[in-house]
């Protein structure tokens, strides 16, 4: 499960197939073709020598990639990559979709604000400062895990933001640089832009989430915000966001 967003599914495909190939490098395991079925869904064809580790490489793509969940699937205190839904939309929380299709109606679940001002350990803290402080944008992937479920009547969803994504949070704020997080586009292009406006002495490294999504870390002397006036014309319509919880 890896939307595509309207990029040329090809090019898409090839940074998967480069990824998982990573991935599994010290495995036997061969890469061969993958293609999308749909805008969303990518279907790729692996070689195995032995089943012994398969369970294993199934996970850590699942991880990287996130993965189709049914509702007779979704367990308590499990962990799922999410993907952030219109961050801004909402007052007292934000949709995350975690994968779940084949049901009619909302199948988002919701971290809600209470969880949030937890995190950050802010009882004050409202939905809209959380994300600009953090740099929360549409399709960003993030781990989170179910809390609550119920099933009947509407159907809720809730979670909250897994380890994974704390424990990169808190290395981000001790490292103290400000960073761009850009989603829905691919590396190269930002690094076009970077190079096309003389921008590449102000940042230290392009970190890849995954193929579509991409976090620019400045140098210490650089404003993310100084960067984003800069570059935002040529990635219009792309979603970006600043990482500077200060």
């Amino acid at each position: 499960w890896f939307p595509n967003y309207s990029n040329n599914p090809g090019y898409v495909s090839k940074d998967i197939r480069k990824k998982i190939n990573e991935l599994t490098e010290n495995f036997d395991i061969i890469v061969n073709s993958g293609y999308y079925q749909n805008g969303e869904k990518y279907i790729v064809e692996l070689e195995v020598e032995t089943q012994d580790y398969w369970s294993y490489v199934k996970k850590e793509i699942s991880k990287n990639f996130g993965k189709y969940i049914k509702l007779e699937e979704i367990e308590i205190d499990e962990t799922y990559l999410g993907r952030v839904v219109t961050p801004d939309k909402l007052g007292f929380g934000i949709f995350i979709d975690i994968g779940l299709r084949g049901i009619k109606g909302n199948r988002d679940a919701l971290l809600p604000l209470y969880n949030i001002r937890a995190f950050v350990e802010d009882e004050n803290i409202s939905n809209r400062e959380f994300v600009k402080r953090y740099g929360l944008v549409d399709g960003l992937p993030i781990q989170v895990r179910v809390n609550k479920l119920e099933k009947k009547d509407n159907l809720k969803i809730e979670v909250g933001l897994g380890q994974e994504y704390i424990d990169m949070i808190d290395d981000w704020k001790k490292d103290g640089r400000e960073r761009l997080i850009i989603t829905k586009t691919f590396k190269k292009e930002i690094i076009n832009s970077l190079k096309n406006n003389n921008l590449i002495k102000y940042i230290d490294e392009i970190v890849s989430m995954d193929p579509l999504t991409s976090v620019i870390i400045c140098d210490k002397k650089t404003r993310a915000s100084g960067l984003l006036s800069k570059i935002g014309s040529d990635l219009k319509n792309k979603p970006i966001g600043i990482f500077n919880p200060k």
